[in-house]
């Protein structure tokens, strides 16, 4: 499996000192639960690996009842998937993703429209502050940066700060707050699978269709920039 787990053991968590406040058990299944949640996140269980409920009960050293009930949860969750005939298996990241991003697209064409009618000044001069970073940092290249590269880092970062702004910039907390989590439960560092010219230049048209208060083109390019 590539990974060492500690010996799971149960704790009790105090939600206070008085005696009239509960005490809440942490069960064995949902610490095993955890450890498989950590494990998928960081990389070491891949995409439609197959998990083999011995082979965790001696990692662990728990019996199949806490690992068949963290399954369960994390089926539920869509972090794993139920394969007849075959067992319990990680689910597929990039079709997850695909998830994600759907609806982020929804989410951020609606806090661009927001935008439109109560970005700052301020705000509208980070935009274009940030815009100018990028286009420095692309400084002529011909060919596509994969995102997820060390060489993607700088322009991932540079992406989701412009897209934050957007997303302050409506005014409506709760997209941002939303797209917020999205991002951390699918751990998405970025808006573009690929940085290219035309998807940096995208980005100044976005900047334009703000200035103009052109809510059409607005939308048209931040569905295009999803694409």
């Amino acid at each position: 499996m590539g990974i060492m787990f500690q010996k799971i053991t149960k704790e009790v968590m105090f939600t206070g000192m008085e005696s009239n406040q509960s005490i809440v058990h942490i069960s064995i299944a949902d610490m095993v639960a955890d450890k498989l949640r950590e494990g998928i996140k960081n990389g070491t269980f891949k995409s439609n690996q197959k998990l083999i409920e011995t082979e965790l009960c001696k990692l662990m050293e728990v019996s199949r009842t806490p690992i068949r009930t963290a399954f369960n949860v994390l089926v539920e969750e869509g972090l794993l998937e139920r394969v007849q005939g075959y067992g319990v298996v990680v689910a597929n990241k990039d079709a997850e993703a695909g998830c994600y991003y759907e609806i982020l697209e929804v989410l951020e064409r609606v806090a661009l429209e927001r935008a439109i009618d109560n970005i700052s000044d301020a705000e509208l001069t980070e935009l274009k502050n940030i815009q100018n970073e990028l286009e420095e940092k692309w400084n002529g290249r011909k060919e596509f940066v994969i995102m997820e590269s060390p060489e993607g880092d700088g322009f991932s970062a540079l992406d989701m700060q412009f897209h934050s702004i957007i997303e302050k910039a409506s005014k409506n907390p709760l997209i941002k707050e939303y797209i917020g989590i999205l991002c951390e439960r699918g751990g998405i560092t970025g808006f573009m699978k690929n940085i290219t010219e035309s998807s940096i230049s995208e980005h100044r048209i976005i900047i334009r269709a703000i200035e103009e208060k052109d809510a059409v083109l607005a939308d048209l390019i931040m569905k295009r920039h999803f694409e």
